[in-house]
């Protein structure tokens, strides 16, 4: 098994080949990797790049979110949005706060910033970026962007009936690849404040009883 196997996983190597193949992915891994006596900084360390892809493989998708959620301040833990610091992030709090209001009714539950438990459960967490260079965020989504939109036209292609949460307009700009007539979209801004997640839920519902599933066991504990 490849090391870049071992990062993304068996189901997304293979899902990914051509891409991972192509001369742009040679670029791209050139570009985020540091030598050991570098004076760059990018976030999160390579080991855990594609961390959000091995704990959800493309089989186990259920809902994508997508937008800026990969940090230069060392608080990335290779799931997007997500942050193992008790001093958590801006992005990583907003999602949270608005989780809680959505679905726990506005009480502060002070839940734990790793949102692992969201991507073991179908939730593939996904950046504009996989990586940041400290001060460079908007340089690293350019070297991403490709990759990025090639993940989504491919799930788009492969698995129907995902929800896509937009969580703003840099992924607004990707929604494009998204196939609208198969699939679920909700951009944040376009919902009722913090409703969101609760909608996310009813279309897994619905999606469930389509497929003979149980819906309980389908929906997403947030």
């Amino acid at each position: 098994m490849s090391k870049l196997q071992e990062y993304l996983g068996e189901e997304w190597a293979t899902l990914l080949k051509p891409m991972l193949e192509s001369d742009y992915f040679k670029r791209v891994g050139k570009e985020v990797n540091v030598g050991k006596f570098s004076t760059r900084k990018i976030f999160p360390h390579k080991d855990n790049m594609f961390r959000a892809f091995k704990l959800c493989p493309p089989s186990k998708v259920k809902v994508i979110i997508l937008g800026r959620g990969v940090y230069d301040d060392g608080t990335s833990n290779g799931v997007p949005f997500s942050s193992s610091f008790i001093g958590m992030n801006g992005t990583t709090k907003t999602l949270l706060q608005e989780i809680e209001e959505d679905i726990y009714n506005g009480f502060i539950l002070d839940q734990d910033p790793d949102l692992t438990r969201l991507a073991e459960q179908g939730v593939l967490l996904l950046g504009t970026s996989l990586t940041v260079e400290k001060g460079k965020i908007e340089h690293s989504e350019k070297v991403w962007n490709k990759f990025i939109r090639h993940v989504l036209t491919t799930l788009s292609d492969t698995y129907p009936a995902l929800v896509y949460i937009i969580r703003d307009e840099i992924a607004m700009a990707m929604m494009p690849k998204i196939d609208k007539e198969s699939n679920f979209i909700i951009h944040t801004s376009n919902v009722t404040k913090g409703s969101a997640f609760s909608r996310t839920n009813e279309i897994l519902e619905e999606v469930a009883i389509a497929v003979g599933k149980n819906p309980d066991n389908y929906k997403i504990e947030w």
